[in-house]
């Protein structure tokens, strides 16, 4: 596997990110029908930035693995 393929799969999870963290930003109501206030709009993106980080740490063994071989 190149380095193209690596670069184009982590500008997309950026993209899906950043996408995620928009949505979270301007919901007004989840789909429970809560309304979102500072706290728990602030908690979800603490949420999803840490799905996000386990992803990257991932992706970053993958990559470490394949390129020793």
């Amino acid at each position: 596997m190149n380095k193209f393929f690596w670069r184009s799969l982590t500008m997309a999870w950026v993209i899906i990110f950043v996408a995620g963290v928009v949505f979270l930003q301007f919901r007004v109501i989840d789909a429970t029908g809560v309304l979102q206030t500072t706290e728990l709009r602030m908690l979800a993106q603490l949420l999803w930035l840490a799905v996000f980080l386990v992803i990257a740490m991932l992706q970053l063994i993958i990559w470490m693995l394949v390129k020793r071989k």
